[in-house]
């Protein structure tokens, strides 16, 4: 690639100095060799390139080329520099195709090595991927919001939680296919905890949405079915309404006390909150806030997970890490109090913090609030924020 690259770059730069008139912007070189718009700015945006991995990741494809040196022969005055050129551009298909296997592969091999190149190359991959699964799921979602509320309570050991996600914009694009939308699930020592709804009452065995927050939802109520199974609840959308005229906004959120633990079993223990995709989403708002008393000067790390083969991880099992994916999204740090969560697409996300925080007697100036934006994040994905936990300070 590098050695292709070189001779991409030095014969197309005798290329540029063999025409009659000189070439300085994109619109001198479209008056100069006959070609369009597109062709003569990535060919001088990838001779910009001082690195020729990066010069061959820029150059437009071989045909493109082919056009450039076609319209370039007639008015170049240095039949050499044309030859050069032509043979630097069968160099170049050559590479693509008996080494790489296609153009795809460069991007691929490309984002290993230059970072913008690998912004580019995965924020493609997963807007294909959305617009796939979206299609073969029958379902869609324009935002996905998961948030942990994390603060102490009645155990000295242990901190209460209140998960709420919401929906917004979502919409079926198939009739007639039971779909999940959200899964309420624990893990370890937790999967034993009792969940409340957020204003404390207790969340019976029988199939109906207690979990659910209408007065903060909007358009039609999703037609749900609820699957329980131990600690697991499971909301399957079982409607036929479809379309963008069929979209809402649809919440969830539980109360469970005493559901973290304070302090580490073991050297290197953590706590975690996550959000593992089940519904194509454009984006996912994936927070965690956490009470001044929490934790304190404790930051998380954002963990992805591969869930398609083994399920949820938990992030204390060190045999799931070689199921972990490696992607650009990061966990930071957004703002102090309730208040600097907003999110453009659902105003009513701010107002169910408030109520939350309301209904817990929390105060909502002293949340910490980490927050991880992901674009077309990845069905199968789980997106985990990662504590590690203090040891308990000895007598």
């Amino acid at each position: 690639m590098v050695v292709v690259g070189r001779m991409l770059a030095t014969s197309g730069e005798a290329l540029l100095g063999s025409l009659r008139s000189p070439v300085r912007t994109s619109s001198d070189l479209i008056k100069a060799a006959g070609v369009n718009k597109d062709i003569a700015s990535r060919f001088l945006s990838a001779l910009s390139k001082r690195d020729p991995m990066a010069v061959a990741y820029y150059m437009p494809g071989v045909e493109s080329l082919r056009r450039l040196s076609r319209g370039a022969k007639s008015r170049s005055g240095d039949a050499l520099a044309i030859k050069t050129f032509d043979a630097a551009i069968s160099a170049f298909e050559e590479f693509l195709q008996d080494e790489l296997g296609g153009r795809h592969a460069l991007d691929a091999m490309a984002s290993a090595w230059l970072p913008e190149a690998r912004e580019r190359f995965e924020f493609a991959s997963r807007q294909m991927a959305f617009r796939a699964s979206a299609n073969l799921r029958g379902l869609e979602c324009r935002t996905l919001v998961n948030a942990g509320l994390i603060a102490p309570g009645a155990d000295a050991d242990r901190y209460d939680a209140v998960a709420l996600q919401g929906l917004i914009g979502i919409q079926r694009l198939r009739p007639a296919v039971s779909l999940t939308v959200a899964t309420y699930d624990r893990r370890g020592d937790t999967a034993g905890r009792p969940n409340f709804t957020i204003d404390g009452r207790p969340i019976a065995g029988e199939e109906l949405p207690h979990e659910l927050l209408p007065a903060f939802s909007r358009g039609e109520p999703l037609d749900l079915r609820v699957v329980r199974r131990g600690s697991s609840a499971a909301f399957q959308l079982v409607g036929t309404a479809l379309g963008a005229s069929a979209a809402g906004d649809s919440f969830f959120g539980v109360y469970s006390p005493g559901l973290f633990r304070r302090w580490a079993r073991f050297p290197g223990d953590r706590a975690a909150h996550m959000e593992v995709l089940e519904v194509p989403t454009q984006r996912l708002v994936l927070d965690v806030l956490l009470h001044e008393d929490v934790w304190p000067g404790r930051d998380p790390e954002l963990l992805l997970y591969e869930t398609c083969v083994r399920g949820t991880a938990s992030v204390n099992e060190p045999a799931r890490n070689p199921d972990r994916v490696d992607m650009l999204d990061t966990a930071r740090l957004i703002g102090r109090g309730v208040d600097c969560c907003r999110v453009a697409e659902t105003p009513r996300y701010l107002d169910l913090l408030h109520w939350t925080c309301e209904q817990r007697g929390w105060d909502q100036s002293k949340f910490r609030v980490y927050r991880c934006d992901a674009r077309y994040p990845v069905v199968g994905v789980q997106y985990t924020m990662a504590f590690g936990l203090p040891e308990r300070p000895t007598a």
